[in-house]
């Protein structure tokens, strides 16, 4: 599928995280990329389903949906009390909508 057809098509999206960036992306209901994603977050469009996948624990957190479109620099300043710096290195972000509350999905569940 060309990346064209992928940006009409998209059906959700899934941002990373760690122990250190998830609550302040579940407590802003703020998700962000490095900079070299924007591209791929700017497909997101305000509905679409998102989830948060944290490396640390392998867990998929969720459901989340798009409250905005994706964007730059949404708050310059996200995560920077845990990753340093005055300016995030998160930029291509997005603010989401909890859909539904669910326990975290492990890995080991899903995973063949």
């Amino acid at each position: 599928m060309s990346s064209r057809n992928l940006r009409e098509h998209l059906g959700g999206f899934i941002f990373h995280c760690n122990k250190e960036t998830q609550p302040e992306c579940i407590n802003k209901k703020l998700f962000g990329a490095p900079g070299n994603l924007l591209a791929q977050v700017k497909w997101i469009k305000h509905g679409t389903p998102i989830f948060l996948w944290n490396q640390r624990s392998r867990s998929l957190i969720g459901k989340f949906r798009a409250a905005c479109d994706g964007a730059m620099n949404i708050d310059p300043q996200a995560w920077t009390s845990v990753t340093g710096g005055d300016r995030t290195r998160f930029p291509a972000q997005v603010r989401v909508d909890i859909v539904e509350k669910c326990a975290p999905l492990k890995e080991a569940d899903f995973a063949h």
